[in-house]
């Protein structure tokens, strides 16, 4: 008996989230993002920083996981990056953006990592970045351990491990840098064998 409660509960929650996805757009389009990263303290443009932009639903059960687009882009000798539109594209079924799109996360070698989203909730067809046309500081790392902290927290928000690797190579490239001088003491997470092989010929 309290089994079939507790299916019968998590029947209405799906019913429940369903309805909510069912308000949302049949298609999402996204405006392109162009923007500038410095030296938190010096105010220089930074050369090389990764900018990787996700576009992550939300769905039943799981919470946000699943992407409808990613896009990486590497900042020019003047710090400027350029993330281009896209869409229209099928939403995938009970599944919905919100405010989580899109996330940026933004990585350079001896900084620390960061990581922005939108500040509000949107329902509409188009996604724009709170973000666009914004210069956006970087702080050198002054913490080892946070340092490393953060590396590994851009691998979990790439979503490293899995076939996402191969929309994201530059991102790949920076931290497989940063590996070469990690301390033991510290772990990051290893890319799948087929990845490492076509990347880097292994």
């Amino acid at each position: 008996m309290k089994m079939i409660r507790v299916i019968n509960l998590i029947l209405i929650i799906l019913i429940l989230s369903s309805f909510k996805a069912y308000s949302h757009p049949l298609f999402y389009s996204a405006k392109e993002i162009n923007g500038a990263v410095v030296d938190g303290e010096t105010g220089k443009p930074l050369e090389g920083v990764v900018v990787v932009a996700q576009w992550v639903y939300w769905c039943p059960g799981g919470g946000h996981y699943m992407r409808i687009k990613v896009i990486e882009a590497v900042t020019d000798k003047d710090g400027r990056y350029h993330i281009p539109g896209w869409g229209p594209r099928l939403r995938r079924p009970f599944c919905y953006l919100d405010y989580r799109d899109p996330q940026l996360s933004i990585f350079k070698g001896g900084y620390l990592y960061k990581r922005l989203f939108n500040k509000r909730e949107s329902n509409a067809y188009l996604r724009i970045s709170d973000w666009d046309g914004k210069v956006i500081g970087l702080w050198k790392a002054q913490s080892e351990k946070k340092y490393w902290e953060d590396v590994r927290d851009f691998q979990l928000d790439i979503d490293w491990g899995n076939t996402n690797w191969k929309k994201i190579k530059q991102a790949v490239f920076a931290i497989e840098r940063e590996r070469k001088n990690k301390p033991d003491k510290y772990h990051l997470s290893g890319l799948p064998d087929d990845a490492r092989k076509i990347l880097f010929k292994e």
